[in-house]
């Protein structure tokens, strides 16, 4: 028993990270313009840099800054999608697209804004089915919210504090 669980886990993560696939490439803003007196790289790659900032050439050598996106997030891939490679950035899509995962390749699509219907999420019970049915609140039918089952987010009804 404890060796189909552990077995069925390990698919579950393998699923949800194909699902995610490999993230689009991030664009660095532009340079700041200003005269340097000497040339240092403060990093070599995006390994290199803290809080989700990249590696950028900078006036006086690379440096790590916040990458340029486009606002909203990218809605949760439902499945696996074409693996095919349409975008590579945020700034590849017209208007206010953004370069997302469809479960295997990359494509422009709409993005989410996080808004987010009143309660709170139920606590996951152990481990869920590992699949995404839903990527924001609002995705959800009437007063559901999209929920961590424990391996995947599915609608669940949401759960209200007394205060």
């Amino acid at each position: 028993m404890k060796l189909s669980l552990a077995v069925a886990l390990i698919i579950g993560i393998s699923i949800v990270e194909l699902a995610h696939g490999v993230a689009p490439r991030k664009v660095c803003p532009p340079k700041n313009d200003y005269q340097c007196i000497r040339y240092l790289d403060q990093c070599q790659s995006d390994s290199d840099c803290e809080h989700h900032k990249i590696c950028c050439p900078g006036p006086c050598g690379k440096e790590c800054r916040s990458p340029l996106e486009k606002p909203g997030k990218c809605p949760i891939p439902r499945g696996f999608g074409i693996c095919v490679e349409k975008c590579s950035h945020d700034f590849g899509c017209r208007g206010r697209q953004k370069c997302c995962s469809n479960g295997c390749g990359h494509v422009c699509m709409n993005p989410v804004y996080l808004k987010v219907k009143p309660g709170k999420c139920p606590i996951p019970r152990g481990f869920g089915i590992c699949v995404e049915k839903c990527s924001h609140d609002f995705g959800c039918r009437g007063r559901q919210k999209c929920c961590s089952n424990g391996c995947g987010h599915v609608c669940m009804n949401p759960v209200y504090l007394k205060g």
